[in-house]
């Protein structure tokens, strides 16, 4: 995970999955259902900023891109966390699920990261 964006209150962030699709069709990502917490604190429900097709017989590394709007949040979290403002790393959790759809199927998937980010 990588933060893109850290103002005001929004939270924009890279998670770079990497996916394997054993399939002999693309499936396309859709209707997130994420949460997102910085230091055990929930930051909010985000949403998929841009759309992701995994591609047919592949495993690699696909970048999503989600982010939040923390609703007044980001401002107290960072500050109730200062030591990890003041060392520039923060826990970072991203878990939810997601659908996988290739024509009218559909699944939901659950997943659940957690990584260590820079805030500088």
């Amino acid at each position: 995970m990588r933060v893109r964006e850290l103002t005001g209150d929004r939270v924009a962030l890279t998670i770079d999955a990497v996916v394997d699709n054993p399939n002999n069709y693309r499936i396309k990502l859709k209707d997130p259902d994420v949460d997102l917490w910085l230091n055990g604190q929930h930051l909010g429900k985000a949403v998929l900023d841009s759309s992701v097709t995994l591609d047919k017989h592949t495993v690699r590394a696909y970048p999503v891109y989600i982010s939040t709007t923390a609703n007044g949040k980001l401002g107290p979290i960072l500050l109730g966390g200062l030591g990890s403002f003041l060392s520039g790393k923060a826990e970072l959790k991203a878990s939810g699920t997601v659908v996988g759809q290739v024509g009218l199927l559909r699944k939901r998937f659950p997943f659940d990261v957690t990584e260590e980010v820079g805030l500088r």
